[in-house]
Order: C-alpha cells, then structure tokens, then sequence
C-alpha cells in the first residue's frame, strides 16, 4: 500500500479507508512518521476505531507509537492505552512474547505528581538517574511498586524502546505506589556514579529513524 504525503490525521484516515483493507505495519509507522511522532498514538487509536487494525499489526505499532512520543500519557488517555495493549497483547520489543509469571519489583524516576506514570524500569540506578533530571528541578524522587503479571502491558528495550533503558509499560491505575528509600547509584552519560542529589547536567537523547530520515530528541522514559 502506498502510503500518501498527508499530514493531518484525518486525511491519511480517510486514505486508509478509501483503501478498503487493513494496513501493515510499515504502512502505519509511515504513516505515523509523516504525521509527526505527536499523532502518531491517535493515528494508531483512529485505525482501530474504524476496524482497520489487526491485532498482528497492533503488537508491532501500539509500543512503537508509546515509545516514539514524547509523554504518552498526554497523548492519548489511560482507557485508550489499555484498549490498545490489551489488543496488541504483550509484547518484548514489538514481538509476541509470553508475560512474566511472577510479581516484579520496579521502580519510576519522576515528580510526585507523576508517580502514577506507566514508564517503569527493573533498573534502579535508571529511575534515580530519571529522578534527579534537572528540569525536575531537585524534587523528583524514586519510586517503586510490586508489580502483578497482569498489569504489565509490553517490554521496551533496545530493539524498539531507547537505547540503555530497561522499560516495563505498566497499567498503573490504582497500583501501591511508595517512595523508595534504598540508596541509589546515579546513571551519567560516562557511566554509574553514586547518587549524591547533585543536579545531573547531562542530557539523554535518542535518534528515531523514519525510514530515510531520522531526528534526535530528549529521551523521557520513566520521567
């Protein structure tokens, strides 16, 4: 399926649907790269709004869409992720894998406020680095929570997620959220030093390629 240069969600919907089949998976990442990573989660919500999302085509496109944008949860609502992953089923990096079978421990790197997040990691030293990020401007804390199998929604790692980061897509509505109080070591662009509240200066960023052309941007997972 040719995929047209349109850049309203509307326009490449109704492209979709003139078509009169369900697209692939490359079809919809193109098409969500030519919106603009922003659009591309309702891009992915519309599709299967109109029956043209196939669960296949979900398991590669629902994690694509939560990792390329930038704060997830604003784009689209807790109710239309859980519609979308429990479609996709879950999934390790965009592939069919079978859900962990025991509670895990994880932890989230973020604002008191934004505790109840989705981006969760099983790697400490990740969330404390995420924790003291200097626009959180010294008042971001760890956090940790025992989470249940059913409540892990997809596995991001390097093959779909950011490059070093270990993230869980967590469905954390009403989860037992506590601050952790462990001692952290703090992860930096030159490697692992221990935490000391220090503002980190550094800045993570990520290239997301689009086919031929490709972007870099600040990295947000477990933020």
């Amino acid at each position: 399926m040719n995929v047209p240069f349109v850049f309203t969600i509307e326009e490449m919907l109704d492209h979709f649907i003139d078509e009169g089949v369900s697209p692939s998976a490359d079809d919809v990442e193109t098409a969500g790269c030519r919106l603009g990573r922003n659009y591309y989660p309702a891009l992915v919500l519309d599709l299967w709004g109109e029956g043209l999302l196939e669960p296949a085509v979900a398991a590669v496109v629902v994690p694509s869409a939560w990792s390329a944008v930038e704060f997830p949860n604003r784009a689209l609502d807790d109710d239309a992720w859980s519609l979308l992953f429990a479609l996709a089923g879950y999934t390790v990096d965009g592939v069919p894998a079978e859900r962990p079978e025991a509670t895990m421990r994880l932890w989230r790197g973020a604002l008191p406020g934004h505790r109840s997040g989705w981006s969760w990691t099983d790697d400490r030293s990740l969330a404390q680095w995420f924790a003291e990020r200097v626009h959180n401007g010294g008042k971001g804390r760890v956090w940790t929570a025992e989470v249940e199998p059913a409540r892990l929604l997809a596995r991001l790692g390097d093959g779909i997620g950011r490059a070093g980061e270990a993230e869980y897509v967590v469905d954390a509505r009403e989860l037992t959220i506590r601050a952790d109080s462990l001692p952290g070591v703090l992860r930096t662009r030159c490697g692992l030093r221990r935490a000391t509240g220090r503002k980190h200066a550094g800045q993570r960023h990520l290239t997301v390629r689009c086919r031929s052309t490709s972007r870099t941007r600040d990295s947000r997972a477990t933020g």
